[in-house]
């Protein structure tokens, strides 16, 4: 679902959240996605089945990337979609192919805690 729009409701669009088994028990006690070094959430429409192919086109490096999380959140309360980036090593060689949709949102506060789908291995 891309995005929808219903009476009395502002339109919203369906987005996920990547993340480690570490991060989403932080998140779970804090009830909120905090912004990470780039100063933002970074949010997608990206549904990856594996943490593999999550880190692939989203680009993610320096933690593991084992679960997913959903949310529903007001169009007009994100940036973007931009792609993401490709990364290359220090070698020169493609580490992360990236291509996948972002979006960004300076924070994300739940109700209840949210609900956490793991990815299978790779």
């Amino acid at each position: 679902m891309k995005s929808r729009e219903t009476f009395g409701m502002e339109e919203t669009i369906r987005l996920y959240y990547y993340t480690s088994r570490q991060a989403a028990q932080d998140i779970g006690c804090s009830l909120r996605l905090r912004p990470g070094p780039s100063g933002s959430v970074k949010l997608t429409t990206e549904f990856c089945s594996t943490g593999t192919a999550a880190a692939g086109r989203l680009s993610i490096q320096g933690s593991p990337v084992e679960f997913r999380c959903e949310v529903e959140i007001e169009r007009h309360r994100v940036r973007g979609p931009l792609r993401a980036q490709y990364v290359l090593g220090p070698d020169g060689i493609l580490q992360r192919a990236g291509g996948g949709a972002e979006y960004e949102i300076d924070e994300v506060c739940f109700n209840d805690p949210p609900r956490f789908t793991p990815l299978e291995s790779p």
